[in-house]
């Protein structure tokens, strides 16, 4: 038994999803639902899993009516477009279509799952396919759209599964909102360690920095996706781990966000101080040294920045001290967040 779920918006495409029903169920032993933001009256009730955006996406009736369907059966998921794809394909544990993705998502095989959520690439899922062991494996994620849900299921399938296959296709992937970049991302948070997160970190020799470091990271991620209050419980986390100038400046870009200049400013203001001496530090007792890539333009910034203090402009202040940190750590470029120091 194979049981399909076919997603799209089918409000045009009536006729078209009436002759793939014809054609699906002359298939054997496959058992057929369908996901359509447009009523498809033809399509009996039971056989049919129906959400309109305008109504919102329940998340919780979709998982129940997944998880009652495929109960004893292996379960295909696939866009109207990659509805070919379903016939040559046998179940595996996991399928999944790519296309020039391919490098990005083997990235997060290898260790970077935090990056793949939040990102900007398309998600390479118009087919996947797993077995029922391998969705039965996958927790629930409370997730605001079906394409989301297929992203969830996807990163949990990546953490529990290691039989990963992927065919080629030319079909686009699907784009997540930074909304559902940041629900997925929570997701994959709460279903790994933070070791599993990130395993470049020196965890063996500094444990503790490197989870704050971990933390730091994740931080960037969710405001760049303007999840604010999750950057600050992850924050708050790193907090418990050490001090860090990181920490410091990320709270300056959240405070600055929220239109409250004088916060940030002094967030930066310590943040410098923070890296001014591990910069200096001979102790060994940290394995993230900051240097700075150009000491003048370090000073320069701090001599206008204080100037700017003085006029009672903050938010040039704030630029200035921003352009001094980036000096000493290219932590915020990598993240994308250099834009709000400017």
């Amino acid at each position: 038994m194979r049981t399909l779920i076919v997603y799209g918006n089918a409000e045009d495409k009536k006729q078209d999803l009436q002759e793939l029903v014809s054609r699906l169920e002359g298939l054997a032993d496959v058992q057929v639902l369908y996901s359509v933001t447009g009523g498809i009256e033809s399509i009996p009730q039971g056989q049919r899993i129906e959400f309109s955006t305008s109504t919102g996406f329940h998340n919780s009736l979709v998982s129940a009516a997944i998880g009652t369907s495929i109960t004893f059966a292996n379960l295909s998921i696939l866009s109207e477009e990659s509805i070919d794809l379903f016939e040559s394909m046998a179940p595996k544990s996991f399928w999944f279509c790519a296309n020039n993705s391919y490098d990005y998502i083997c990235g997060a095989l290898a260790g970077d799952l935090p990056r793949m959520t939040s990102g900007d690439t398309a998600w390479p899922i118009c087919f996947m396919g797993l077995t029922s062991a391998t969705f039965n494996r996958c927790e629930a994620h409370e997730m605001v759209s079906f394409e989301s849900y297929l992203a969830g299921l996807f990163v949990s399938a990546i953490i529990h599964t290691e039989d990963i296959e992927r065919i080629e296709c030319d079909f686009p992937g699907i784009t997540l909102s930074d909304k559902e970049k940041a629900a997925l991302l929570s997701h994959t948070v709460n279903s790994c360690n933070i070791e599993e997160l990130y395993p470049h970190h020196a965890w063996a020799t500094h444990e503790k920095e490197s989870a704050a470091a971990s933390y730091h990271s994740l931080a960037a991620n969710f405001i760049r996706l303007e999840d604010y209050a999750s950057a600050k419980e992850c924050l708050n986390f790193g907090d418990i781990l050490e001090d860090s100038p990181r920490s410091q400046a990320l709270k300056a870009i959240i405070s600055s966000r929220n239109g409250e200049l004088l916060g940030a400013v002094a967030n930066l203001v310590n943040s410098l101080q923070q890296y001014e001496t591990r910069k200096s530090d001979v102790s060994q007792e940290h394995y993230q040294v900051f240097n700075p890539k150009n000491i003048e333009v370090v000073t320069t910034n701090l001599k206008e920045g204080l100037s700017a203090l003085n006029e009672k402009n903050n938010d040039a202040a704030r630029q200035r001290f921003g352009k001094a940190i980036m000096e000493f750590d290219p932590f915020y470029g990598e993240h994308g967040l250099d834009k709000y120091f400017n």
